[in-house]
Order: C-alpha cells, then sequence, then structure tokens
C-alpha cells in the first residue's frame, strides 16, 4: 500500500458513489462540511430573528428586507463548496417538480457585479440576492454551509435548517 492509498482510504469508500462529495468532508456522517470556525448557523438565525437583513435581488437591483420575502423558500449559499453546489442542484429538482414555488437564494459572499458576471446564464439567476451593504457583517455569522429559512405569512421564521437540502 502506497503512501496515496493511506492518506486516501478514508476517503475511497466515498469517491465512486452518488455522494462523492462527501469524501473530503472532515466528517462525512454530516450533511455538511464545516469550512469555518463557527460549529453551526445559530448565531446567524438568532441574528436574523431579532434584526433586519436587508438585499438586493441582483436580476432586478430591487432592495428587500428578509422578513419581506413572504412564504418562501431562503437559502444562503456560497458558491464554491460541494454540499452547497449540491443543494443548488436539489433546489432545481424542487422547482422543476413544482415542490417550491417561491424561491430565494442568498450568495451571501459574493458581490453583485461578480454574479453578473459568472452566473446570469444560470439557471438560478433570477433568484439570486446579495446582502445590502447594511448588512454585510451578517456574513460572517454564517458558517458557510447551506442553511434554509422559510419565512411565514406575517414574516417571521417558520423553519430553519442547516446543511445539505435534498
Amino acid at each position: 500500500m502506497g503512501i496515496f492509498d493511506r492518506i486516501f482510504k478514508k476517503q475511497e469508500k466515498h469517491l465512486n458513489t452518488d455522494e462523492h462529495f462527501r469524501a473530503f468532508s472532515s466528517n462525512p456522517d454530516l450533511n455538511y462540511c464545516q469550512l469555518s470556525n463557527l460549529k453551526d448557523n445559530s448565531k446567524a438565525i438568532e441574528f436574523i430573528e431579532n434584526n433586519s437583513i436587508y438585499l438586493k435581488h441582483v436580476e432586478s437591483g430591487k432592495s428587500n428586507q428578509l422578513n419581506e420575502l413572504i412564504e418562501e423558500t431562503i437559502v444562503f449559499l456560497v458558491t464554491w463548496d460541494a454540499y452547497c453546489a449540491r443543494t443548488i442542484g436539489s433546489l432545481k429538482r424542487k422547482i422543476e417538480n413544482k415542490e417550491i414555488s417561491k424561491l430565494s437564494i442568498i450568495l451571501f459572499e459574493e458581490n453583485e457585479g461578480d454574479i453578473r458576471l459568472n452566473k446570469s446564464e444560470s439557471w438560478y439567476f433570477k433568484y439570486i440576492y446579495v446582502l445590502n451593504n447594511e448588512s454585510k457583517e451578517y456574513a460572517e455569522m454564517i458558517g458557510r454551509v447551506p442553511m434554509l429559512i422559510k419565512i411565514d405569512k406575517t414574516g417571521k421564521i417558520e423553519r430553519t435548517e442547516t446543511g445539505l437540502i435534498e
């Protein structure tokens, strides 16, 4: 057994499966790969419950507050993480199968110009929001893993979920 075989033995069992994205996660049993020093999204969720988050819809340029996205499925993502990429694919299927009718994808580390340049041809471009300047500091509270928030009819958080969304 060579050195690379020993190094990648743990990952090998995931590489040739449908869940190959788990191969290089520090804990493949979790539905996310911890990418920051934050343990979870509890600070981010607590902040949303007690503060206004200001967003900008990239396609239209319209500004919104998070709690104005009534009855929407809102997902905070980064574009470079395998779990987030898998979540984007799952969201596409959910839209196509009419399991989700209202969707907002918040790319909280991206800026509007880069999204227009790199994502304008993607299926999900029309759903993308970024954090407005007033809310940029909020990005530091998010654990760099998929985070779903569902807003009810009153503008309050109905449900949250962290990790791979399938």
